[in-house]
């Protein structure tokens, strides 16, 4: 079934929508005053496809829409206001093959993106300054990755994963900032530093 959201809801609460497996559509109505996506709000909702984020919302709760098994496309809407994305926010998602993060984005949190097997590309813009620990871990089908100079904080296995190759990542920044976790890069990537190039644009 659909679940239609009123434009004049300004928050969803947490568990609101936990575990309804019956859901297979979520329709923000347009013009949205959304604020807020709480923790846990769409957890194991496992028949949803598409989600599209309205872009009145600032921020996405812990396991908003974790283990959402057959979520194959995020998106946020054009002009999005977004600044974090809470922890294990869209853990297991594990039909998503891209996400393009929107610019304003400061905060994705620990295990966010976190067991997404078939993710194969991610953009994370360039205002980005926190990564957390384990953020996308177990992505084991991403080879590269752009990491924008503005990430001043990159938490321990980030990126850590099993992958046939390893993962190819690009830094803005010239050298390992200071705020970087030690073993950010646990799974041994090959990193590029001081480069602009990408195969995430």
């Amino acid at each position: 079934s659909t679940l239609y959201i009123p434009n004049s809801v300004v928050t969803i609460g947490s568990n609101a929508f936990a575990m309804s497996s019956y859901l297979t559509e979520i329709i923000f109505q347009e013009e949205s005053q959304l604020l807020e996506i709480s923790d846990s709000t769409f957890m194991g909702c496992s028949l949803i496809t598409t989600i599209e984020i309205p872009k009145s919302v600032t921020s996405i709760g812990s396991y908003a829409f974790a283990y959402a098994y057959q979520l194959s496309s995020l998106i946020f809407e054009d002009g999005s206001l977004i600044e974090e994305i809470g922890p294990f926010a869209f853990a297991m998602a594990q039909h998503l093959e891209e996400i393009v993060l929107p610019s304003g984005l400061l905060s994705i949190k620990e295990y966010a993106f976190s067991n997404l097997i078939q993710l194969t590309n991610v953009l994370i813009p360039n205002t980005v300054t926190n990564i957390g620990a384990s953020a996308f871990v177990g992505t084991n089908a991403l080879t590269a990755i752009y990491i924008p100079n503005s990430v001043t904080v990159v938490g321990s296995d980030a990126f850590s994963a099993v992958r046939m190759l390893p993962i190819i990542i690009y830094c803005g920044a010239s050298e390992l900032p200071s705020g970087w976790e030690a073993s950010w890069n646990s799974s041994q990537g090959i990193v590029e530093w001081g480069t602009t190039n990408t195969s995430s644009e």
